[in-house]
């Protein structure tokens, strides 16, 4: 689960290049368990435009996306973070950086860049989600911090799945980020308070013929505290106090020559006052 000015912004973009990145057109759901009714939330954050290239079990083409539209990794001193933090760690936001904004109307969500630091060590959590305000988590803020890692897989590159959370001192998750990479990409974010489950097939992209991967690109359900989502790749919506996008969930189930045979999936979130969608 990496993605950071070590993740999917910097040393795992041409890599997912090379895996063909595969979105997937749909809706999000969100209902409470206790209630009849469901009530649709669907935001789509991700350009899901372009052709796909056949289907899989009878599914629908997955669409391409053009750019990644949200991420949110952890660095820290020698680059991708490859130890977990053990637990939660307090921690203190020394420093707050924004990237300049876009003249463009269409350009990408807000990117935000954090150092924090603890008793005996620094990281860099960079964040770029839809509608992310500058003042969620401000310079000198004191938070709660946790890091679960393990070895991803992509042949040939030394990767590393990670989830994280940032939490405030009284246990209300502010922002996470999931990343993994390999065979099994499903997350186990229940650190976080969340649970994730494989809600089956939403469509199937690409073909074995000429060396390529096929890839079968599923929704992803989270339930919380008595809410549930269904979410397919390239759509957001909201889960509780939390506005969560899946921007990628794919395993290999065919691959040629060319084949790396290496699965992603990319989900993050961010307290919904956050996201400007109150």
């Amino acid at each position: 689960m990496t993605t950071l000015h070590v993740g999917l912004g910097r040393w795992a973009t041409g890599i997912i290049a090379a895996i063909a990145l595969a979105g997937c057109g749909g809706q999000a759901k969100e209902q409470r368990d206790d209630a009849d009714t469901h009530t649709a939330g669907s935001a789509s954050v991700a350009n899901t435009g372009g052709g796909g290239s056949g289907s899989v079990e009878g599914l629908p083409a997955c669409k391409q996306p053009e750019l990644l539209s949200a991420s949110a990794s952890i660095s820290d001193a020698d680059g991708a973070a490859k130890a977990g933090t053990g637990g939660k760690l307090r921690v203190t936001v020394t420093k707050v950086e924004q990237e300049p904004a876009s003249n463009d109307a269409q350009a990408a969500p807000t990117t935000l860049h954090y150092t924090l630091q603890g008793a005996a060590q620094s990281w860099r959590l960079d964040a770029t989600l839809p509608g992310l305000a500058s003042d969620l988590i401000k310079e000198g803020d004191v938070l709660d911090f946790q890091l679960e890692t393990s070895p991803g897989y992509i042949p040939l590159t030394q990767i590393y799945n990670q989830g994280f959370g940032l939490f405030t001192t009284d246990g209300e998750l502010l922002l996470f980020g999931s990343h993994m990479f390999g065979h099994d990409v499903l997350p186990d974010l229940a650190f976080l308070g969340l649970e994730v489950s494989d809600s089956g097939q939403a469509c199937g992209s690409g073909s074995v013929e000429g060396g390529g991967c096929q890839y079968r690109v599923s929704t992803a359900h989270f339930s919380s505290a008595g809410h549930v989502l269904d979410l397919q790749p390239g759509h957001a919506g909201q889960l509780g106090n939390l506005f969560v996008e899946v921007e990628a969930y794919q395993v290999v189930v065919g691959s040629g020559g060319a084949c790396d045979d290496s699965g992603r999936s990319t989900m993050v979130g961010v307290k919904m006052a956050a996201a400007g969608t109150k």
